[in-house]
């Protein structure tokens, strides 16, 4: 009965209502008003930026992945091993990110886990990208990896959804 007393107020119209208000009309708000700003050029910027990633996305390529030979045969588990992919991103080589998806190779396991991977070093239009993989479970896994289009200016990744796997 105590706990019933003390969780209720938690779980009213209210506190829902007042949830959406803080988390997400009030920041869409000032979104709202920030891309209305100096007559829309935020907007227009943006605008502008996903129309030059679509016109270039075809032409990005995977130059150089480098996962070490232990995830095919002995990977510790609680050990970090590096994984770098190299991309030649030409024209739109400061507008990418890349994820790797890790899943287990089981057949039938919808599980996987994904982690951005940080860009470590840009020449040009290369632009080099690492993460190193913590593994913290046994068993076989596989790995492929989740391009996407990245700017600021997006509140969710998904609000330009491009995405090429490799």
């Amino acid at each position: 009965k105590d706990c019933l007393y003390k969780i209720t107020p938690c779980f009213t119209m209210k506190r829902q209502l007042d949830d959406y208000y803080d988390r997400f009309y009030q920041k869409e708000g000032a979104r709202g008003a920030k891309m209305a700003a100096n007559n829309y050029q935020l907007a227009k910027e943006l605008a502008a930026w996903k129309e030059k990633v679509a016109d270039n996305w075809d032409s990005v390529e995977v130059k150089d992945v480098q996962i070490p030979a232990l995830y095919e045969t002995t990977p510790e588990i609680g050990k970090s091993y590096p994984v770098t992919v190299t991309i030649d991103g030409k024209e739109i080589a400061d507008s990418l990110g890349l994820d790797l998806v890790v899943t287990k190779n089981d057949g039938h396991s919808n599980d996987y886990r994904a982690v951005e991977m940080e860009v470590v070093k840009r020449e040009g239009t290369l632009v080099t990208f690492c993460v190193n993989y913590n593994i913290k479970h046994s068993g076989a896994f596989k790995f492929g990896f989740r391009m996407f289009p990245k700017n600021e200016e997006l509140p969710h990744r998904m609000d330009f959804a491009y995405t090429r796997w490799f």
